[in-house]
């Protein structure tokens, strides 16, 4: 018996203004190829388009080819690529499912050569192929606006498995991941460079051969050491080395200081570990430090890592600046007393009141003076 039909497609929700629908794949190219000025093309979420060739678009026009919800699939059958580009013809791809483009040479969804702007936008494409440019080839072209958008299992036999672009004016690529792409380069330019939204501390090359699986905005994480609080970082020194008195992890946007009773004086640190403790006989109260600080005379540290030093105690004074040890302290004589922490000489020593003596070293008031 013969196959049943296909239910038919589900009813088109309003278009916007200026939009049109195509129902077939016959519908589009003609709405594409026939077009004298610039036009907008909406597909229903459930249309499955096989193509039977590429569609050329080779006049000044912008088109946009657009769907909701699921997105309609524009499918190559492993057998063409999907569009052809020139002219300065400019095209937006948007919400929609692009499989299995392929292409002989270039461009297994798009092939450009002198065109416009081109979009691919809230979409997914997996499972194109060509020599050069998996997805898109673009040569001598306005610019390339990826965002919002899947590349996986995209394959090249030449050069890059989704991205050739050649003298590209401008490359744009926010929200976008790279899967399962082939072993090939994903993303080759040859006088491009493309702007990659990209977190802070993170980086990804603007220009040259691109690699493996990776994705925007989560790019590739500055090293351990290094920091990155700008945007557009190139390589993988990011902003530089991590500042002095402080640490960056991996993936670091402004060096985190090292805490209180610690220094760092070199660049380059890569972790709270690197923190060196402040030694016996210094100390530091502040963050962020490169230094620690010398206990002052009338105080000692007797610890590593303290944030503030012990004052000297009463009854005597301390002379040295530095002191580790509290074995520093010298007692005031008899005859002399000292109510005060933190004195640093014997002038601190008051004497007995007139008429009274004490025999005690190390007198803390005038209790011991009778």
């Amino acid at each position: 018996p013969p196959s049943p039909r296909p239910p038919p497609l589900a009813p088109l929700p309003p278009l916007a203004p200026g939009s049109v629908n195509a129902a077939s794949e016959a519908g589009l190219r003609s709405l594409i190829e026939g077009a004298a000025a610039d036009v907008s093309i909406y597909l229903p979420p459930s249309a499955h388009f096989e193509m039977g060739s590429r569609i050329h678009c080779g006049s000044n026009i912008r088109v946009t080819v657009a769907s909701s919800g699921e997105g309609a699939t524009l499918d190559g059958k492993g057998e063409t690529g999907l569009f052809s580009l020139s002219g300065r013809c400019s095209l937006t791809l948007r919400g929609l499912t692009l499989v299995n483009g392929k292409a002989d040479w270039s461009g297994g969804v798009v092939e450009a050569w002198t065109a416009g702007d081109i979009e691919i936008i809230d979409s997914t494409v997996t499972g194109c192929s060509a020599w050069d440019g998996g997805v898109v080839w673009a040569e001598n072209s306005e610019s390339l606006s990826i965002a919002g958008v899947d590349f996986i299992n995209n394959t090249a036999f030449g050069s890059s498995s989704v991205l050739y672009l050649d003298n590209v004016k401008q490359t744009s690529i926010i929200d976008a991941s790279f899967t399962g792409n082939n072993v090939v380069s994903v993303i080759q330019t040859i006088n491009s460079e493309i702007d990659w939204a990209c977190r802070l501390g993170r980086w990804m090359p603007t220009k040259g051969a691109v690699f493996g699986d990776f994705s925007a905005p989560e790019c590739n994480l500055c090293p351990d050491g290094y920091f990155g609080n700008t945007s557009g970082l190139a390589n993988s020194s990011c902003s530089g080395q991590c500042t002095k008195g402080h640490f960056c992890e991996a993936g670091t946007a402004d060096p985190e200081p090292c805490p209180v009773g610690t220094r760092m004086p070199a660049l380059g640190a890569a972790s709270n570990e690197s923190c060196i403790p402040c030694a016996p006989g210094q100390y530091q109260p502040l963050t962020g430090q490169s230094d620690c600080l010398t206990c002052p005379a009338g105080s000692f540290s007797p610890d590593i890592g303290l944030a503030a030093c012990d004052p000297c105690p009463r009854g005597g004074y301390c002379e040295d600046a530095g002191a580790a040890t509290r074995m520093v302290w010298e007692p005031c004589p008899a005859g002399s007393f000292n109510p005060t922490t933190g004195c640093k000489s014997s002038a601190a020593c008051e004497s007995c009141p007139a008429g009274t003596a004490s025999a005690t070293q190390g007198a803390k008031n005038s209790d011991k003076c009778t």
